[in-house]
């Protein structure tokens, strides 16, 4: 309590207090709403960081899956040796020589091999071998003329 008779009139001091208490309520107020306005859109980011996560993982679920599953494309086609059509004596001598300097590639092919591991395995270019290896699934083995 302050004393009467300090330098003001007590109704002045009385009147400045109230204003002082005023004023700081509403300041109170001003700050308290701030905070709640900050709140709620902490809430707001927050659900949607936890939305944005539940999508993160969901992801990631399906990509785990995925790589559990094997893939066709991964899996190398094997190439039978159809059997030989009729030819001329030289036709035929071209024809098994091509398949003897490609039989290396065949093979390895056949045990599911990738183009990049046969290419390495044989000391060859990469791309030679996978011309080799496309020639071979489309026409069954080389210089069979199908």
């Amino acid at each position: 309590m302050i004393p009467r008779g300090a330098g003001m009139p007590g109704s002045e001091l009385e009147s400045l207090l109230q204003q002082f208490s005023q004023s700081l309520e509403e300041a109170n107020r001003e700050l308290l709403d701030a905070v709640r306005s900050e709140l709620r859109d902490l809430h707001a980011r927050v659900g949607a960081l936890e939305g944005e996560l539940q999508v993160a993982r969901m992801q990631i679920e399906a990509l785990q899956q995925s790589a559990r599953e094997p893939r066709v494309a991964d899996q190398p086609e094997k190439v039978a040796e159809p059997p030989e059509p009729a030819r001329s004596a030289d036709a035929e001598r071209i024809a098994e020589e091509i398949r003897q300097r490609h039989k290396d590639i065949w093979q390895l092919q056949n045990a599911g091999e990738s183009p990049a591991e046969v290419a390495k395995r044989t000391n060859r270019p990469q791309g030679e071998v996978e011309l080799i290896m496309r020639l071979m699934r489309q026409r069954g083995t080389p210089g069979t003329g199908r």
